[in-house]
């Protein structure tokens, strides 16, 4: 078992570097030139005052590990990144706060039923209706006119908003639930630490993203999210250089 001991020691290396932070650089937002919008907060996540940001999906391109890009919204409102900037981002499993079983499925729901082709066609206006579903309270109507969250103005017109409170009327009468995620979901957190409220969790100087990818065939534009190789390979080696040492130990 002693000779066992070092090549788990490295694996665990190994392993451990694979899960440290990547830089990513915010290559641009589509769509181009992007749209932007006034939005505002007051609930239980903190207070947000009206604040002018762009709308639409980041497209972030790995600096750390070539190809390994990816495609994301945003999902906090408390914090910026600017186009041509990089961050360091950590994947984790799990949205930061955690969503209620109610929100849960109105994400599901908003992402089976309008990613494809809103996520290309018109990402702005999917960015919005994320945020409000994300940010509304549960007790709350869907819109971007009441509520906890609020967004008006910019550079978006009367008809892109409409266009908008009818997605969030359609989340509202039928994607309450249950329901299930035709799509895998990854977030990615940015570090060091930076000023956030205090109901996020993981510290975030950069905001938050999500990513998604479709639980079926990956055809088309359900293709964001390319895979990655190298926790696989490494799990691979690990496990036949213990095995071969083991065989040599008998």
């Amino acid at each position: 078992f002693s000779k066992v001991l070092p090549f788990i020691a490295v694996y665990g290396l190994l392993l451990s570097s694979v899960a440290q932070a990547d830089i990513y650089k915010l290559q641009s937002i589509d769509p181009f030139p992007y749209s932007t919008s006034t939005i505002s907060y007051s609930g239980s996540f903190g207070t947000l005052s009206p604040t002018t940001v762009a709308l639409g999906s980041f497209n972030m391109v790995n600096q750390t590990t070539p190809g390994l890009d990816f495609k994301a919204f945003c999902i906090d409102i408390f914090n910026t990144v600017n186009v041509g900037s990089t961050y360091s981002y950590n994947e984790t499993m799990s949205p930061v706060p955690t969503w209620s079983a109610l929100t849960e499925n109105r994400i599901n729901y908003l992402f089976s039923n309008y990613v494809a082709p809103l996520a290309d066609d018109t990402p702005d206006a999917f960015q919005l209706a994320l945020w409000e579903v994300i940010n509304e309270g549960d007790s709350n109507n869907l819109s971007l006119t009441s509520g906890d969250f609020k967004a008006s103005g910019g550079n978006l017109n009367a008809t892109q908003y409409n266009v908008v409170e009818a997605l969030l009327q359609d989340i509202q009468n039928y994607g309450s639930g249950p329901s299930t995620a035709d799509y895998d979901y990854t977030f990615y957190a940015g570090y060091p630490a930076s000023a956030m409220p205090a109901a996020f969790a993981v510290p975030a100087p950069a905001q938050m993203l999500m990513s998604w990818e479709s639980k079926g065939i990956c055809t088309g534009d359900d293709c964001f999210n390319v895979p990655e190789p190298m926790p696989l390979a490494l799990l691979g080696i690990g496990l036949l250089a213990i095995g071969f040492v083991l065989r040599k130990a008998s």
